[in-house]
């Protein structure tokens, strides 16, 4: 990959500019509250640089193994090849090459003064990869802030749909940033995201309380990065919306009245995360499930047990006295009647694992298995638990059932008494109709006292 240097390339731009005849082609762009005008110009592709900041990659830059190449050189070769190679496996980008390729550059993208991309990175990299030696892209005027150019970002992604265009974590850290780094309030991002539709209270408390999820969902997801000694990316997470919400709605429901469930409960959806467990089973896990359900059939998991040390309670390695957590990861534990078992190490065990573990063996041959193998047999264990206690679930329902419909029908009955004084005192309520309905009530609870006791009910 050939580049220019900067000064080449912001000469290059200048002109290209100066060159432009008075009938030069315009863009125009959202910039500073109002729209700009910018001159559009055909460049080489080898003036424009790829941007280390674009919002589309940051959840993959972070993830990437080269990425401190990135953060401290963004515009040399190795950094722009490393966004490059993350642009090509973005989602669209083979049909954005092949329309490309069938129909050329339509629409220009935007560049700063000094050749970076804002917008047309992706465009950028497909013309490259066609052999294509120009690109067509506005220029932004002379003084362009960070700032600015993360709001024209924004404002330019909303041309199309922001929560079609950018991943699940790509979107998390553009709110933080919005918030934190450019200190936008909640109802600003809100609005600017379209988590709200209008500025109208009922909306705007509505789009808030999404902002404020995607903070807390993103401050789960970095919790779980530390656990897991930063093995996990933020890619792993790009399919777990779902799950991480109803994770978060649960977490908050509970937090207030018992904050110690609330964390158990937290704790041991993370491991089903971390295990790329479906929403339905997920939903299962409740502050209880761990001690109830998972750690039990985990002890009882013959194909497990074989492979690590396993009893009623897990420790981690510090409380066990030992170092190779492959051989130690759940034995006794000392606990109080009202202890409930601690899923963190089991979580961190998890998160943690090495790619190819040594297993106990009594013999001269060292015996190893592969992070997957444990990570799936795991996951099978808890998967199985779920479903246990979906049906244990389903059987409660089934129980409680008529009692709940008993309950409904009573607080229903108490309204139409509370409602009964006003409705008599207009002209237009049917007395003989209410009497009617009374009797037909009356006779319904005869006949349900009569089956109850018919089948044995005292």
């Amino acid at each position: 990959m050939a580049l220019l240097s900067e000064p080449n390339r912001a000469k290059m731009i200048r002109d290209e500019l100066d060159a432009s005849s008075g009938d030069r082609e315009r863009h125009q762009i959202p910039w500073k509250g109002t729209h700009e005008l910018c001159d559009v110009i055909r460049l080489s592709i080898d003036a424009v640089v790829l941007n280390p900041r674009s919002h589309r990659l940051r959840a993959q830059l972070a993830s990437h193994p080269g990425r401190e190449v990135v953060y401290t050189d963004p515009t040399e070769v190795a950094a722009q090849e490393i966004l490059t190679e993350l642009i090509k496996a973005e989602d669209g980008y083979d049909n954005l090459k092949a329309n490309l390729r069938e129909e050329g550059q339509r629409d220009p993208g935007v560049i700063t003064r000094d050749g970076v991309l804002v917008n047309g990175n992706r465009r950028a990299v497909a013309l490259r990869n066609l052999d294509e030696q120009y690109i067509r892209v506005a220029v932004l005027p002379t003084a362009a802030t960070e700032r600015e150019i993360a709001e024209l970002e924004l404002q330019l992604q909303m041309t199309r749909e922001f929560r079609q265009d950018y991943t699940f974590t790509n979107q998390l850290l553009f709110v933080e940033e919005l918030n934190a780094e450019y200190g936008y309030s909640l109802e600003r991002i809100a609005l600017m995201l379209r988590y709200a539709q209008s500025s109208d209270a009922s909306h705007l408390r509505s789009g808030v309380a999404k902002v404020e999820q995607a903070i807390r969902i993103l401050a789960m997801i970095k919790e779980i990065q530390v656990i897991s000694e930063h093995r996990i990316g933020y890619a792993a997470f790009d399919d777990q919306r779902v799950s991480l919400e109803e994770l978060d709605r649960s977490y908050e429901k509970l937090v207030s009245d018992d904050p110690e469930a609330a964390d158990r409960l937290r704790l041991t959806r993370f491991i089903g995360v971390i295990l790329d467990c479906g929403y339905k089973v997920l939903r299962q896990i409740d502050a209880e499930f761990f001690e109830e359900y998972l750690v039990p059939d985990l002890s009882d998991d013959e194909n497990l047990t074989a492979l690590v040390s396993i009893d009623s309670v897990l420790v981690g390695p510090e409380a066990s006295g030992e170092n190779d957590l492959d051989l130690d990861i759940l034995s006794p534990k000392p606990k109080e009647a009202d202890d409930l078992a601690d899923p963190q190490p089991l979580l961190a065990w998890i998160a943690t694992l090495d790619e190819e573990l040594p297993i106990p063996s009594t013999g001269d041959a060292r015996i190893s298995v592969l992070r997957e193998q444990l990570r799936e047999r795991v996951r099978g264990v808890l998967e199985g638990a779920a479903e246990r206690r979906k049906q244990e679930r389903a059987r409660e329902k089934a129980a409680e059932a008529p009692g709940n419909r008993l309950k409904e029908a009573t607080a229903k009955i108490k309204r139409a008494q509370f409602q009964l004084k006003s409705a008599m005192e207009d002209p237009a309520f049917d007395q003989k109709d209410f009497t009617y309905k009374v009797n037909k009530l009356n006779k319904a609870v005869r006949d349900l006292t009569s089956h109850f006791t018919k089948i044995g009910g005292r």
